[in-house]
Parts: C-alpha cells; sequence; structure tokens
C-alpha cells in the first residue's frame, strides 16, 4: 500500500502519519474532519452515501446541517474542487 496518495496539484494525504499536507505543510484537520477525509480516500475516488458517512462519524443519524457543515469545513481547508459532492446522495474526493 502506498504511504503517499496525490491530492490535486499541490495536496497529498501521508497514510502512516494519517496527516494531509499542502506541498511539505501539514493541514490541522479536526477528528471528524479527518475520519471524513479516511473515509473518502479508501473508497478510490468514488462516491460514499451520505448515510454511510453519518454512521461511521456518529453512529447514529445526524441531522444534515451537521453532515454540510463537516464537508464545508473540510473543503475550506483543501481545494474547493478537492471534493465534490452529488446532491440527495453522497460526496468523494477527486484524486
Amino acid at each position: 500500500m502506498e504511504k503517499q496518495i496525490k491530492i490535486g496539484n499541490e495536496y497529498y494525504y501521508n497514510r502512516k502519519y494519517q496527516q494531509i499536507f499542502k506541498e511539505k505543510l501539514p493541514i490541522k484537520l479536526s477528528k471528524r474532519e479527518l475520519q471524513l477525509f479516511q473515509i473518502l480516500i479508501v473508497a478510490k475516488g468514488n462516491y460514499v452515501a451520505y448515510n454511510d458517512i453519518e454512521y461511521a462519524i456518529w453512529d447514529e443519524h445526524v441531522s444534515s446541517n451537521a453532515l454540510r457543515l463537516l464537508i464545508y469545513r473540510l473543503r475550506k481547508k483543501l481545494d474547493s474542487d478537492t471534493i465534490e459532492t452529488f446532491p440527495s446522495f453522497g460526496c468523494r474526493v477527486n484524486l
């Protein structure tokens, strides 16, 4: 399994350290932001349903606002087109 995954032009994810870097600078993520990102990385560019994300992160149904806010916060820390959403279904990471 490769240790680093290139994300877009300037970012990469280091599996060993579970850290996203922009060039050589680490990007600080909250626990849930990291969980969301790891779920999307494991999907290897495929869409992950919002329900699957909810139960993987919260173990229960949460409001759609909570999930949208989490995706928004993660997008702000990366290039806006890194995470692609499909309304009413799910999202994916563009590798």
